[in-house]
């Protein structure tokens, strides 16, 4: 950090608990690559990602990217005192998303560290909380809530509505596929119910502009 004086943010890279590389930086999501992936679609538009291997470590020692890890969160104090903290109205999931747009929209760079690795055990924070491990749908409806929070935050209510559009529409693409592929109907409920919890939460968000813890 003291060599890079305009590093903002740095992360480092993630293994799980069998030692392997899981995350390395991410790019900012965006409601057309997220309905892409979720349908299944993503292979029309995207050729597949080239295999990279823990030697691909940059020359400079870091990788650049738009976000990292919360898990892991090194920041500077002239950091805090321009942008903030995190957003209070995000649980659990976006906050460190969108800290590190405000991180980048201000001047910052944010790297995830090539040469350091912290081990992250996946949904270990959900877990913590007998509240919210014992219901999957849970977990699932406050990730849902956060992504609405941020889509609108950032791009503004023609964002937000295409969010829950795209949302529906994949919920209706999958359904369909899972019906082609001859299986049991009652596994469309599943589908089903997401679009309903989409829907439910755009309203009590009101569109995305307040949460509702």
């Amino acid at each position: 950090m003291h060599g890079r004086p305009r590093c903002g943010v740095l992360g480092v890279r993630l293994t799980n608990e069998a030692g392997q590389s899981s995350y390395r930086g991410r790019p900012f999501p965006d409601t057309w690559t997220n309905f892409l992936v979720q349908t299944g679609l993503w292979r029309l538009f995207y050729a597949p990602p080239a295999p990279s291997s823990d030697a691909d470590e940059p020359a400079g020692g870091a990788w650049a990217c738009d976000w990292v890890v919360g898990c892991f969160y090194l920041t500077r104090r002239e950091v805090i005192e321009q942008v903030g903290l995190f957003d209070p109205r995000y649980f659990l999931y976006f906050e460190e998303v969108d800290h590190c747009r405000a991180v980048k929209d201000a001047g910052w760079t944010v790297e995830c560290l090539a040469g350091a690795s912290v081990i992250h055990v996946g949904g270990g924070s959900a877990e913590s909380e007998g509240e919210l491990s014992a219901s999957g749908r849970q977990i699932s409806a406050l990730q849902t809530e956060s992504e609405l929070l941020y889509y609108r935050k950032h791009n503004g209510l023609p964002g937000l509505l295409a969010t829950v559009s795209l949302a529906l529409l994949a919920d209706a693409i999958r359904s369909f596929k899972w019906i082609l592929k001859r299986r049991r109907l009652a596994g469309v409920g599943v589908f089903w119910r997401n679009s309903v919890m989409v829907c439910r939460l755009a309203r009590q968000t009101r569109l995305g502009t307040r949460a509702t813890r």
